[in-house]
């Protein structure tokens, strides 16, 4: 049997609280990983509901980095590099009555250092975000041919 100090009721039934984790929908995604940097620690950081889950590949010469980001606009987006960190960030809108509405995202990826940081480029196609990021050549696969 619980008693409530606040009502003064007595129940039979279990004392239950609201969680802050129910009342909000978008903590627990924040909070999982939604991907692994390059060296495979985790270092990454997403804010806004759709977390933009990032798709990270390689080939023999690129790394790429791609976003799905449907119905944003190019001037809507950022893209920024500093310190081996790539984030994208910007606003999305939607109509709301007769008037707009936004909502802010950002999502942080580590990037490793063998990168040529003066050729990545970033295309926007169909509302995907495609950033290719060249490897730096003394990480690049060689072939040794024997003697």
């Amino acid at each position: 049997m619980k008693h409530n100090r606040t009502t003064g009721n007595t129940s039979l039934a279990p004392h239950a609280r609201r969680s802050n984790w129910s009342s909000n929908p978008w903590i627990i995604p924040a909070m999982l990983p939604v991907d692994l940097d390059w060296s495979g620690s985790g270092n990454h950081t997403a804010t806004g509901p759709e977390n933009l889950g990032a798709d990270i590949h390689e080939d023999a010469d690129h790394y790429y980095v791609g976003m799905e980001v449907p119905g944003i606009k190019r001037q809507d987006l950022a893209i920024e590099l500093k310190d081996r960190m790539l984030t994208v960030s910007g606003q999305r809108f939607w109509k709301r009555g007769e008037g707009e509405a936004g909502q802010p995202f950002s999502r942080t990826v580590a990037l490793p250092t063998s990168i040529v940081w003066e050729k990545i480029t970033a295309r926007l196609e169909d509302g995907m975000l495609t950033i290719t990021l060249p490897k730096a050549e003394h990480i690049k696969p060689r072939i040794i041919p024997l003697t």
